[in-house]
């Protein structure tokens, strides 16, 4: 990545969780964003100090560690100025009072590249300070299908422009997304004249055509 001290550095904060790692890894590669490994508190507080604006990405070992960081993470320390924490997990009712979609998210290990991938696109727009103007909202869904596209996800298939709908939903939302089954296919079934089964359906097919 570049040595610029203002761009994003992605971490991996992982105990040997070289599995994990590799995932997260080629995730990135495919979009031409790269992420270093770090095991220790030591070297990830060195690593914080010599960046702004880092996205770090939590091993679920970690998870009892949710407290203590969102204490840093709400102490305005300048040394983790612009810094988003992200802990991966399917267990993610274990951190609710300690997400809040700004600083502290949690991703879920199943279906991880998609995770990712939203992960991503919420922390750049968070540096946006009108993310929700008809602009800027289009902007985001460019990227998105760029993005998308990268990491092999088909315009052809309908489930791509499913997607779209519903990221585009969490961006009006301050990127908080409700149930999916409750609020978020009723809300793409509605854009797109449908029913909330043929939505889940498209988007199924579609991750499950991208991660072959």
């Amino acid at each position: 990545m570049s040595a610029n001290p203002h761009c994003t550095e992605i971490i991996l904060y992982s105990n040997n969780n070289y599995k994990l790692g590799e995932r997260v890894r080629e995730s990135f590669q495919k979009i031409n964003m790269y992420i270093t490994y770090c095991n220790t508190l030591k070297l990830l507080v060195k690593k914080l100090e010599n960046k702004r604006n880092n996205v770090v990405f939590i091993d679920k070992h970690y998870k009892k560690h949710a407290h203590f960081i969102s204490e840093i993470a709400s102490a305005g320390l300048g040394f983790i100025e612009g810094t988003r924490f992200v802990f991966i997990d399917d267990d993610m009712g274990y951190y609710a009072e300690y997400v809040d979609n700004e600083k502290m998210f949690c991703i879920p290990e199943t279906n991880l590249e998609v995770a990712l991938y939203n992960i991503i696109t919420t922390c750049e727009m968070l540096n946006y300070q009108s993310r929700t103007t008809d602009a800027s909202i289009r902007k985001v869904k460019e990227n998105m299908s760029n993005m998308l596209s990268q990491l092999g996800f088909s315009c052809k298939l309908v489930g791509f422009r499913y997607i779209i709908h519903g990221m585009e939903q969490a961006i009006k939302n301050n990127f908080t997304l409700g149930s999916l089954n409750a609020e978020v296919y009723p809300y793409i079934a509605e854009q797109n004249f449908t029913t909330t089964i043929n939505i889940e359906r498209g988007i199924r097919t579609s991750v499950q055509r991208a991660s072959k």
